[in-house]
């Protein structure tokens, strides 16, 4: 069995890394990916000139950036020709995604087996979630790089504890991915505190002596302070005061700093971000995970018992591994719920932890299929083997855009615009205006008058200007031609009373083109 999930995690490795590929590069530019570039290049400019370049606030709450990985990607991406620049922004984004895949199958590998990390890969490598966000999303995919390589090294560095060089190796390597966590969120130390005690919990169980202890403290010492060196060298705003305003602007930015819309539709209804539902995970996660994947969670549980049993002779500490990895995952939960955290865009922010929810089901699926020769276990594969294919064919269907995946429950999914707000990134709007010329706008006989609805202008008019389409630019509220418009919310103030609505019904216009997948429409090009 073992051997045909190989051939099969082969095959399937290929046909998505191709794809994940080709994505990386057809795909334009995300939502917010303008503002990050000029990031990174305004504080390579400050870096370079030594503190002296001072113009490097280009927008209202940049400061809350660290900024790190924008430097990172943007001095790499100065190697390749300018017309490339999103393209590779694009493609290392995609390594470190990719490298994420990796490392979590040699974590689950190590912590329970390789069997359960082979399935683990097929799992996360054909997540909506996970495949839709890998390239475009320059922060959320670097910080399920880093917490997963964070845990990935201090598993070795217990490992490798009583070994000096190696032990040192693992302290500078944790160190590393933990300052570039923290140097591209600065809240993201926060998300490190299950991986601490599970570290701290393999050396008081164990027998290292005492000095092996004071060894392990001056470690910790010198992750912290270059960690922290790295999270402060790119983020000039804390420069004048590197000892207290780092902290400053990462409290406010988990509590009272503007980030994102301020309203959002959650499954039909609308909520202010300030008051973000209790409910908000519990529903995305019904919604945006496949059906086969919310079947096999319960039905682990259910089989709990006999799953223990069978494994806890094969991995060593079974329950412990497992109690860690569900403290992984309920812990960034009940700290969201509890302090009432701003959301916004599904679930990008826990982007870190679809690895370890797939964890559950990866277990399961191995149990099953190492016990194949029983009916029973027959007759529970069956309807998740078809549910795996029914929503691989939906995966293919919506490629590029897999992020806008939503599953069966949603009801007619081509409906779900009303539900929620579909291509939160507006990456379909490069597609679009390919499907469009000035002949379409009738730009030959005047200059057409465009508003834009639902996504960063400034994405438009580089794709706009790249294709040298004329036309003129104007607000939502003044006299247009045309509208291009995602179904974003459009909520507005009107007579003391709150429009609550989307894009598309903002604009319920006739339709000159168009951008689908599996029937839904995801930005439309509209004449009045």
């Amino acid at each position: 069995m073992s051997s045909k999930l190989f051939i099969f995690k082969k095959i399937l490795l290929f046909l998505v890394i191709f794809l994940a590929i080709k994505n990386a590069i057809i795909l334009g530019m995300s939502w917010d990916e303008p503002w990050h570039y000029r990031n990174g290049i305004v504080r390579l400019r400050y870096l370079f000139s030594l503190g002296q370049y001072e113009h490097y606030d280009i927008w209202f709450n940049i400061k809350y950036y660290p900024g790190l990985y924008d430097v990172i990607s943007s001095f790499i991406s100065q190697m390749f020709p300018k017309k490339f620049f999103v393209e590779v922004h694009h493609l290392i984004n995609f390594i470190f995604g990719i490298s994420t895949v990796f490392c979590s199958y040699k974590v689950t590998s190590k912590l329970f087996d390789k069997f359960i990390g082979t399935i683990l890969f097929i799992l996360i490598f054909t997540n909506p979630i996970f495949f839709g966000h890998m390239s475009i999303n320059s922060k959320d995919t670097i910080l399920a790089f880093c917490f997963v390589y964070t845990l990935y090294f201090a598993l070795k560095y217990v490992d490798n504890f009583k070994i000096e060089e190696k032990r040192s190796r693992y302290t500078y390597l944790v160190a590393l991915v933990v300052g570039l966590g923290s140097g591209t969120r600065g809240a993201f130390i926060i998300t490190l505190l299950p991986i601490f005690v599970f570290v701290i919990y393999k050396i008081y169980y164990s027998t290292w002596k005492n000095e092996s202890k004071t060894k392990f403290y001056a470690d910790v010492l010198k992750i912290v302070f270059l960690a922290y060196l790295l999270m402060i060298i790119a983020w000039p705003q804390t420069h004048q005061n590197i000892a207290y305003l780092p902290f400053m602007l990462i409290w406010e930015s988990l509590t009272t700093t503007p980030f994102g819309t301020d309203w959002v539709l959650l499954n039909g209804e609308y909520y202010q971000t300030s008051d973000t539902p209790k409910n908000y995970l519990l529903i995305n996660f019904i919604y945006k995970f496949p059906e086969f994947i919310l079947l096999s969670i319960p039905l682990f549980f259910i089989l709990y018992r006999k799953i223990y049993s069978f494994f806890s002779n094969k991995v060593v500490n079974f329950k412990e591994n497992l109690i860690f990895i569900l403290f992984i995952i309920f812990y960034p939960i009940t700290i969201i719920v509890l302090l009432d955290t701003k959301l916004i865009d599904g679930l990008r922010y826990l982007l870190y932890i679809v690895p370890f929810v797939l964890i559950i089901p990866s277990i399961l699926f191995s149990y099953l299929l190492q016990n194949i020769n029983k009916t029973i276990y027959k007759i529970i594969l069956i309807p998740i083997l078809i549910l795996f294919i029914f929503y691989i064919n939906i995966f293919f269907r919506l490629n590029p855009y897999q992020y806008v995946y939503l599953n069966s429950f949603i009801g007619k999914f081509e409906n779900s615009h009303t539900k929620f707000e579909n291509d939160y990134w507006g990456l379909s709007l490069k597609e679009l205006i390919k499907k469009i010329n000035n002949k379409t706008l009738n730009a030959n006989k005047k200059i057409p008058k465009i508003a834009f609805c639902g996504f960063n202008y400034d994405v438009a008019k580089h794709y706009l200007d790249k294709k040298n389409i004329i036309y003129q630019h104007v607000y939502m509220d003044k006299e247009f031609d045309y509208v291009i418009a995602t179904n974003r919310q459009n909520v507005r103030k009107t007579n003391d009373k709150f429009v609550l609505e989307t894009c598309f019904e903002t604009f319920n216009l006739k339709e000159v083109a168009s951008v689908e997948r599996n029937g839904l429409k995801l930005v439309k090009l509209l004449k009045k």
